[in-house]
């Protein structure tokens, strides 16, 4: 066969196969096949927390048991009274220190202030302090006889109480002059089991004034004391008591003719065996805060008072308040120092049984 004709054969068989494309498949291939990746250097970043499944889960669990107990746990303890006569004795000096002044006085906020006279010429510069020193010189009393007393003030105990009464609680406090003062109170406990409460009814005798007393607290957690003195069902003094923490709170509120009028709240704290009361008005018309100590100044036994009172503006200021004895009289002599002022002294009566509490004769001057 000539060569022409071979070539032709050849270019004929070829034609009759079929060449399948198989370009796809071999780029699908190499793009399957492993390969190097170039190395990119990032900055380098704070590890950040993650969890696997299995982690996520039991975290899950952990947060909802901790919320559980968090909830549902039951809490420590409140610190209980370990002497209600010491409360009961607190409660009572307090609040008849109070009752010695008359409803009239205790209510009639808009009457004239203490040191008005001094101010009168010039009541653009009155300071704070002079609308509530009316309401803290009736306080005074009481702060002798807490700050100036034994801690516990020397009470007696007895379970053989007279007049009818089955316990009868005696006790003494001293002023700033030294004077001790004599308080019985005699009363009648009723355990209420079903209710776990018990509740003291009786009267409180001091100088030549008696008060009806009553009073309540839990059986069996007793943390809470609540005591009231009353000189009808509808003008009386609440002392309600409350340790927490291992501090001693007390809030003292005065109703008359069944209004209540105006509510403190004192904490009693000992430090550097120093007794410290704190003093915050929260009902009525004095809004300040208060702080009394009792100190030897010169050789003078002082109640030092600090202040702060806040309306619209803030004023923080001292009061020192000795005693002044003029034959049987006696008069508060009490210096006010507000911060950035000119100070000034008021000297009202003391309000004592004697004289029914009714302070007068006041006077004012300027330092």
């Amino acid at each position: 066969m000539r060569k022409k004709e071979l070539l032709n054969l050849i270019k004929t068989k070829a034609a009759e196969v079929e060449i399948k494309d198989l370009s796809q498949s071999i780029l699908e291939k190499v793009r399957l096949l492993p390969q190097e990746q170039p190395v990119i250097q990032e900055p380098i970043q704070r590890r950040r927390l993650s969890f696997k499944p299995i982690y996520l889960s039991a975290l899950s669990i952990a947060t909802a048991v901790f919320a559980f107990l968090l909830i549902y746990s039951p809490s420590a303890p409140l610190p209980t009274i370990s002497d209600v006569n010491s409360v009961m004795a607190f409660s009572a000096v307090s609040a008849s220190s109070i009752a010695e002044y008359s409803i009239d006085l205790l209510s009639n906020e808009d009457s004239v202030s203490l040191s008005s006279g001094y101010f009168a010429l010039d009541t653009s510069d009155t300071p704070l302090i002079d609308g509530e020193l009316d309401t803290i010189s009736t306080y005074l009393g009481m702060m002798e006889r807490i700050l100036n007393s034994d801690g516990n003030f020397d009470y007696t105990f007895s379970a053989s109480g007279s007049n009818g009464y089955q316990y009868q609680l005696t006790f003494t406090t001293k002023d700033l002059m030294d004077v001790e003062s004599t308080y019985t109170l005699m009363y009648n406990r009723v355990d209420d089991q079903e209710n776990h409460i018990y509740t003291i009814n009786g009267v409180l005798n001091f100088g030549d004034m008696t008060y009806m007393i009553s009073g309540s607290s839990d059986i069996t957690d007793p943390h809470l004391f609540q005591f009231r003195i009353a000189v009808d069902q509808n003008n009386y003094i609440d002392v309600n008591y409350e340790i927490d923490d291992a501090v001693n709170r007390y809030q003292l509120s005065i109703t008359e003719n069944a209004v209540t009028v105006q509510a403190v709240n004192l904490e009693v704290k000992e430090m550097n065996q120093v007794r410290t009361v704190m003093m915050d008005f929260v009902q009525g018309n004095a809004t300040g805060s208060y702080s009394f100590q009792i100190e030897n100044v010169d050789s003078v036994r002082t109640m030092r008072i600090a202040y702060y009172i806040y309306n619209q503006i803030s004023e923080t200021g001292k009061i020192d308040v000795t005693v002044s004895q003029s034959g049987t009289e006696t008069t508060y002599v009490i210096t006010v120092t507000p911060k950035g002022r000119t100070p000034f002294v008021i000297t009202p009566s003391r309000g004592r049984p004697s004289n029914a509490g009714h302070p007068g004769g006041y006077g004012n001057q300027s330092l």
